[in-house]
């Protein structure tokens, strides 16, 4: 039976999920304009609604820097290009920096950057997909981080640096502090998804309490879509060492599969037994290989975001006998016909599955939904949860981290409706 848990941003998904109307600014308290000024991370202050907080973002130029006419704040799953007006920053009394305060819900973990422009952004085109990116990717030219943030997302190839806002109720994020001077993952480079050397990254976890054999054949495998991200960009290995060390997880083999670039990545993971295939002729077999592990279903988890959340479900579902875990984040359910996989998880045998999205993805979200109570229906064993965040790396790290340790725990709870976000 399907379970959902209150606890929990490259994957990108071609259609951008469209978010809600950005929040309208909070008119500043004589706190809040005592705070405009000072460079800083953004100011967090009670609101009088319990569940909500005002954020005070601030930004200064660089010294030396020109000051710009205008700055835009790119906070994920809150603002959107389709409504700039709503996100324009105001200058300080001094002119030195910019300002906005909004109210935002206290549980939320989201990326943002400032877009400071030096004169009035072009109109925004409409109805025409192709210009519109176009004419997004040339504002996003102008993103910078916040210096003085606390948590920072580097580049991931696809999308520049971002920085993180971490707000005092968002499920905690603990084990991604954990210190680590690891080496560089191995690599091996096999032939498969149509391409002569697709890199696939390996780290081995220590041994964990009373892990005396060190024996690989029966360690779980978490494969990790868009590998270059979570074994390169911003490694997870510390964190899963941490959690191994800790007994949170068992001691496991943490292997990443290249997606190479947004065209093959689309390709590879919408397309219906294409990945499933490629696991049993060759990712499986050439880490089999090189580590002494036993491939078995129930030891194999597959995780992945957006089209890579949709195809580890996908692989879970339609090929059980390869991989019976998967873990879904932000799945690209809107893609036609993937809901209905839904109806066919299996209810039966050792198989589990961990959804999690987040609750400002828009048409995502709602696709989302829509899986989860078809999936209550059904009876599967799938944990869901709702994250207060949008189609982001900001809260995807800290809950891959959660659902890993629900798949290779203990046995999922078993409840019927979702829980409060979180």
């Amino acid at each position: 039976m399907m379970t959902s848990e209150g606890r929990s941003g490259a994957p990108m998904a071609t259609a951008r999920p469209r978010t809600p109307l950005p929040p309208p600014p909070v008119v500043p308290t004589p706190a809040d304009l005592a705070e405009h000024a000072r460079p800083g991370p953004p100011v967090v202050r009670p609101d009088p609604d319990p569940h909500h907080v005002r954020v005070t973002f601030r930004w200064t130029p660089p010294p030396g820097a020109p000051a710009p006419r205008r700055v835009w704040l790119d906070l994920n799953g809150v603002t959107d290009r389709a409504h700039l007006d709503a996100a324009w920053t105001r200058p300080t009394a001094d002119g030195a920096g910019h300002h906005l305060t909004l109210r935002l819900p206290s549980t939320l973990r989201a990326s943002y950057a400032y877009l400071p422009l030096h004169g009035d952004p072009p109109a925004r085109p409409t109805g025409d997909r192709t210009a519109e990116r176009r004419w997004w990717l040339d504002l996003l030219a102008h993103a910078e981080t916040d210096p003085h943030a606390g948590e920072q997302l580097p580049a991931t190839g696809w999308r520049g640096p971002r920085s993180v806002l971490t707000l005092p109720a968002a499920a905690p994020s603990d084990w991604l502090d954990a210190p680590g001077d690891l080496p560089a993952p191995e690599q091996l480079h096999l032939a498969t998804l149509d391409d002569p050397a697709r890199t696939l990254w390996l780290h081995r976890t220590p041994p964990g309490p009373g892990d005396r054999a060190h024996d690989p054949a029966h360690r779980p495998l978490v494969l990790l879509l868009d590998g270059q991200v979570w074994l390169r960009a911003m490694p997870l290995s510390a964190a899963v060492d941490a959690l191994v060390r800790a007994g949170r997880l068992p001691p496991l083999l943490l292997a990443g599969l290249d997606a190479v670039d947004p065209a093959r990545r689309e390709r590879d993971l919408t397309a219906p037994g294409r990945l499933a295939g490629a696991l049993r002729r060759d990712v499986l077999p050439a880490l089999a290989a090189r580590t002494g592990w036993r491939p078995h279903p129930a030891r194999t988890v597959l995780a992945g975001q957006s089209y890579g959340g949709l195809a580890a479900f996908r692989t879970a579902v339609e090929d059980p006998a390869t991989a019976a875990r998967a873990l879904c984040q932000s799945g690209s359910f809107w893609v036609p016909g993937a809901a209905d996989l839904a109806e066919r998880a299996p209810t039966a045998g050792d198989w589990r599955a961990v959804l999690q999205h987040g609750t400002r993805e828009g048409h995502l979200t709602a696709a989302a939904r829509s899986v989860r109570e078809r999936l209550a229906v059904r009876g599967a064993r799938c944990s869901v949860q709702e994250v207060e965040g949008g189609h982001d790396h900001a809260w995807w790290r800290a809950s891959l981290l959660d659902g890993l340790q629900q798949l290779l725990g203990a046995r999922a709870p078993r409840v019927g409706r979702p829980g409060p976000t979180a």
